[in-house]
């Protein structure tokens, strides 16, 4: 609902923008299709994700020293960010700390860098959603619901101020606050 606006245009498979959505999307869905139970038990280390989550702070931190680009998202890019993006299965790792970055990184644009990001998280999401909903039906809870909406409320809010955050050039922060965590989570588990 966010990118409601761009939601239109990705709709229509000719649009060059859409079909580097889907090559942006493509890494992830293949590599989680693969590996899905091997990442939801990755989930259960609280010393595995205190770590990455350090990994991942000292990688959006590096936001701080990328020059702004001003190239937009080729077909080339498009995978290399879908690539980046697989990393995002690890728990810890931010899936747009990492997409945001690694397209600033290759002289993507700020917005359209975060723009991007978001862009590909939507197959993905929509697929794992589709799937854990398919298989888990039975043990649904009408307390659920609540969940959800407070999920996407926060999610709406989230993604707003990550925009913001970039606008401002403030985006590194974030990486930070997640290598802060990490250590605490270190500290508090080891």
């Amino acid at each position: 609902l966010y990118f409601r606006r761009d939601l239109c245009t990705l709709l229509d498979i000719r649009e060059k923008s859409t079909q580097r959505v889907l090559i942006g999307s493509l890494p992830i869905i293949a590599v989680g299709l693969l590996l899905r139970d091997w990442v939801e038990g990755a989930f259960s280390s609280a010393l595995l994700v205190s770590a990455l989550l350090i990994v991942n702070g000292t990688v959006v931190f590096a936001n701080r020293y990328i020059a702004e680009g001003n190239g937009g998202v080729g077909r080339l890019t498009a995978l290399y960010v879908g690539l980046a993006q697989v990393a995002a299965l690890l728990p810890g790792i931010s899936r747009s700390g990492i997409t945001i970055t690694s397209a600033r990184a290759l002289g993507v644009k700020r917005v359209d860098a975060a723009r991007f990001s978001f862009f590909i998280s939507f197959l993905p999401i929509i697929g794992a959603s589709t799937y854990k909903l398919s298989t888990a039906w039975n043990e649904f809870d009408p307390y659920y619901l609540v969940g959800f909406v407070i999920a996407f409320g926060v999610g709406y809010a989230s993604i707003g101020f990550m925009m913001e955050l970039i606008n401002r050039r403030y985006f590194h922060h974030l990486g930070l606050y997640t290598a802060l965590l990490g250590i605490c989570g270190l500290l508090l588990f080891a």
